[in-house]
């Protein structure tokens, strides 16, 4: 059994080699219209703490599900055809903001996660995405806007 392409580019790809931004940068650029937040964490910490104002909401499973990875242990497996039927609007959506040149400025709780989404997007062929440092935890110690529940 052979390597794909896509495992290569796996294996030779490292997560420190990606581009990280602050959170003070990327609520500047979001603001500008030069990126936009997607966040990429699980739904259930989202339920802990809200999402920063204006985020669009793109699980790192459902990235992997895109590329055929498995999700990871503490992660719900994501039913293939929930994958599949998402997967238009998800790509719909990333590729309005490249059309638009917007700086994908990918956001967890900690900055681990938005590493690996980076990772994902450019195996998917978005080379214009950023990890926000330190996560939704450093964006919400800035006293950074979130989402408000009405």
């Amino acid at each position: 059994m052979g390597v794909t392409q896509t495992q290569r580019k796996i294996r030779d790809l490292s997560l420190q080699n990606w581009d990280h931004v602050s959170v003070q940068t990327a609520y500047e650029m979001h603001c500008n219209n030069q990126g936009r937040i997607v966040d990429v964490r699980h739904p259930r910490e989202i339920e802990d703490s809200p999402p920063a104002a204006g985020a669009v909401f793109l699980p790192l499973y459902i990235l992997r599900g895109f590329l055929g990875e498995p999700a990871r242990a503490e992660e719900d497996e994501a039913p293939l055809a929930t994958i599949v039927s998402t997967m238009p609007s998800h790509l719909g959506m990333l590729n309005l903001f490249a059309a638009h040149r917007l700086r994908l400025l990918c956001l967890c709780r900690t900055g681990r996660d938005s590493l690996e989404a980076v990772r994902l997007l450019h195996l998917l062929g978005y080379q214009n995405a950023s990890s926000v440092a330190g996560g939704m935890e450093a964006w919400a110690a800035a006293n950074l806007p979130v989402a408000r529940n009405n």
